[in-house]
């Protein structure tokens, strides 16, 4: 018996390949559910990137006399796309009406 036929046979005994295509289902899981999270937060707090994106951007101007204006709006607009991007990965909201606003208020927000 070769090295490579006892390592093939210990591997079936120990469930390897049963076990491998468990771990990838669950692995399969987990970040659908984490691109799912992070799609409802961003959808969420799209609002208050923006403004920070912004924020940024004007203290950056104000900080080199606007020497970087067009690089910061083009890194600001390719900021602003990823989480438009990210957001469409949430869940669909179920049919409840006509908005398409969540019906809870994010946290943190009065």
């Amino acid at each position: 018996m070769t090295i490579t036929d006892m390592l093939r046979e210990k591997a079936e005994q120990l469930q390897v390949e049963r076990r491998l295509e468990q771990l990838g289902a669950a692995t399969t899981k987990v970040v659908d559910e984490a691109k799912s999270r992070l799609g409802t937060v961003a959808h969420d707090n799209q609002a208050k990137v923006e403004a920070i994106l912004d924020k940024a951007g004007a203290s950056i101007d104000e900080r080199t006399g606007g020497k970087y204006g067009e690089t910061v709006a083009k890194v600001k607009s390719q900021l602003s796309h990823v989480v438009d991007t990210v957001a469409q990965q949430r869940p669909a909201a179920p049919d409840s009406g006509s908005s398409s606003e969540p019906t809870d208020a994010p946290r943190g927000t009065p």
